[in-house]
């Protein structure tokens, strides 16, 4: 068995790579996931870690599944809930089907990030050099697998490529081409350390289920329960959006009272970096956390905010409860 960690921000690799390059290098390349690669093409093995295994995340449903060893059914179904949990939370549903079917034509697709608050950011990162394709060659294309092969944990793939992450759009196809790929990535590891962290991987006469709080299921639906257009079906695990705003009882009547605000943005910032915490902080600002958290009887919102409640401040908050 591989020592290696599995790490769900892999299974989006495949869209750092320019197919149109490489297939006019004679490189075959259909989609941005790599499970039905051939890898004689560039003379090398497919890579043995347990992250390769996030290349089937799209093709996995069940942990009745074959299509992954038996060690990495877990992960695979886990982290396909959080990709489309991260999807939801990012950017709107697709809508019509002729959308979605002029969509697969590419009639949509577009070249990089639209940031709406700075609209021309990606063309001067152009000017300047830095491009979202970070495999375009043979070559690159390599390193890709022997990144997914030695990548030790999440944040080396932040490091390695932040900068093509940032000019790249989770999904390509107006109007979808407003939040990066970066994001993305964060949200999904995010969501999928939490979603790991409160279940159980259970074997009961030889079949594989993950439990959370005494909820098994086998099947992703079994969790989240039915889309917009499936309403009848009912998911069994029910998590916690949670919208938290950080205030103090405090006027402010002379200027060192000032530090009050930095205070603040300290235990906000301190929270969303502690190896404890910060996977359940989504989205934060200086004043704001959005958090992701189990139900009251996993996690109690009171104990996990006790920083800030020992400090001296007051949390209003506003909490969602809804099945995955």
């Amino acid at each position: 068995m591989n020592d290696k960690p599995f790490i769900a921000e892999l299974h989006d690799i495949g869209k750092l790579v320019d197919r149109q390059a490489l297939n006019q290098a004679g490189i075959d390349i259909k989609g941005h996931t790599f499970h039905k690669f051939d890898f004689s093409q560039l003379g090398i093995s497919k890579p043995s870690s347990p992250s390769w295994y996030t290349q089937f995340t799209d093709k996995v449903r069940s942990l009745a599944s074959t299509k992954v060893p038996k060690n990495y059914l877990a992960d695979v179904l886990l982290t396909r809930i959080a990709d489309e949990l991260a999807s939801a939370i990012s950017r709107t549903w697709g809508g019509s089907e002729d959308f979605q079917n002029r969509k697969k034509r590419g009639e949509f697709t577009v070249e990089g990030i639209y940031v709406l608050w700075n609209p021309n950011y990606y063309q001067r990162e152009k000017e300047k050099g830095k491009k979202w394709a970070a495999f375009s060659t043979p070559s690159e294309l390599k390193d890709m697998f022997e990144f997914i092969e030695n990548c030790g944990n999440y944040n080396e793939v932040f490091e390695r490529f932040g900068d093509d992450l940032k000019l790249t759009p989770e999904d390509k196809s107006v109007p979808f081409n407003i939040v990066s790929l970066y994001t993305h990535l964060e949200l999904t590891g995010k969501i999928y350390r939490i979603l790991k962290r409160h279940s159980q991987i259970i074997e009961d006469d030889g079949r594989l289920y993950l439990e959370y709080l005494s909820n098994r299921i086998q099947a992703i639906n079994e969790a989240t329960g039915g889309r917009i257009d499936e309403p009848t079906q009912k998911g069994k695990w029910i998590y916690r959006l949670v919208f938290c705003y950080i205030n103090f009882p405090q006027s402010l009547s002379r200027l060192q009272d000032l530090n009050i605000f930095r205070k603040r943005g300290d235990l906000i910032k301190a929270f969303s970096e502690d190896e404890g915490t910060k996977d359940y902080v989504l989205f934060f600002t200086d004043d704001f956390m959005c958090l992701f958290i189990p139900k009251e009887g996993e996690v109690r919102i009171h104990e996990l905010l006790e920083p800030f409640f020992k400090a001296g401040f007051i949390i209003d908050y506003r909490e969602m409860e809804a099945e995955l």
